[in-house]
C-alpha cells in the first residue's frame, strides 16, 4: 500500500541555499561602487553597498506588478542612483549594470555540498527549484539533476510566501503538497511558506545567524550533507 505522506519529492530555494548569493551580489556591487567612482572621480562619489541594496529593494517594491524581471529592477535601480548624482549617460548605465552582471556570473557557484548531496537525493527523490530569485540550475551547473523549476519572475507577481507558488509544484509533478520537502534560507519565505502551504520544510542556517530562540521550535539544518545523513534518507522518508 502506497503510503500518502511518504516523501515523494524534493524542493530547494536557489540564492542564499545552494550558492552564496548575498556575498557574490555584495562582491559586484563593490567592483560597480568602483567603476562608479574612478569614471566621475569629479563628483565624489558616496554610496555603498548597503544604500543599493536598499535601492534595488525599493526599487522592487514600487514596480511590483509593473515589472517583473529582476535584471530590469537591477538596472533600474543603478539608473535611480546615477541620476541623484545628475548623470544621465545610458552607456554607462549599460556599462555599471554590465560590471555588476559579469562580477556576478564569475562568483555564481554552487555551495560544495549541493551537487554531491542532489546527486544522492535524486535517486530516491524528484528533485525541483522554487525560487524568488533568477538563478537558474544551468548558472549552477545542475540542470541535469533538476525534474522541475518555478520562478516567481515568469509569474506575474506570484512569489513565496504565497501557497500558488508552492501548489504549482505539487501540481506540476502530480502529488500531494504534504509529500513534497522543501529546503530554503528563508524562514517567511521557505520554512513558514512551505508549511502554510502543506509541505514539509526544513530551514537551512548556512551561516548559523538564526535566532537562537526559534530553533527548538523548527527544523534546521546547517548543510545539505545532513539531510543525506538523516536515518530515514535511504528509506525514502525524511
Amino acid at each position: 500500500m502506497i503510503n500518502p505522506n511518504k516523501i515523494v519529492a524534493i524542493s530547494f530555494d536557489v540564492d542564499d541555499t545552494l550558492w552564496n548569493f548575498s556575498d557574490s551580489s555584495n562582491q559586484a556591487l563593490l567592483e560597480t561602487i568602483h567603476v562608479f567612482k574612478k569614471h566621475y572621480a569629479k563628483k565624489h562619489i558616496k554610496v555603498s553597498v548597503e544604500q543599493l541594496q536598499k535601492l534595488r529593494d525599493e526599487t522592487e517594491i514600487r514596480l511590483e506588478g509593473i515589472v517583473d524581471d529582476l535584471d530590469d529592477i537591477r538596472r533600474e535601480s543603478f539608473r535611480i542612483i546615477l541620476s541623484k548624482y545628475g548623470i544621465s549617460n545610458s552607456l554607462f548605465l549599460s556599462k555599471l549594470y554590465q560590471t555588476y552582471t559579469s562580477a556576478k556570473k564569475t562568483l555564481t557557484k554552487p555551495y560544495q555540498d549541493v551537487i554531491p548531496a542532489i546527486k544522492l537525493l535524486k535517486s530516491h527523490f524528484q528533485i525541483g527549484i522554487i525560487s524568488n530569485g533568477n538563478c537558474y540550475p544551468k548558472d549552477l551547473g545542475i540542470e541535469n539533476l533538476i525534474d522541475f523549476k518555478i520562478y516567481s519572475q515568469q509569474l506575474s507577481g506570484i512569489k513565496k510566501p504565497d501557497p500558488v507558488i508552492f501548489r504549482m509544484a505539487s501540481k506540476k509533478i502530480n502529488c500531494s503538497p504534504k509529500q513534497i520537502l522543501h529546503i530554503g534560507d528563508s524562514y517567511e519565505n521557505d520554512y513558514i511558506g512551505a508549511k502554510k502551504s502543506g509541505f514539509k520544510s526544513i530551514l537551512i542556517d548556512r551561516k548559523n545567524t538564526f535566532p537562537k530562540s526559534k530553533k527548538p521550535n523548527i527544523k534546521l539544518i546547517n548543510s545539505l550533507i545532513e539531510i543525506i545523513k538523516t536515518p530515514y534518507y535511504l528509506e525514502g522518508k525524511l
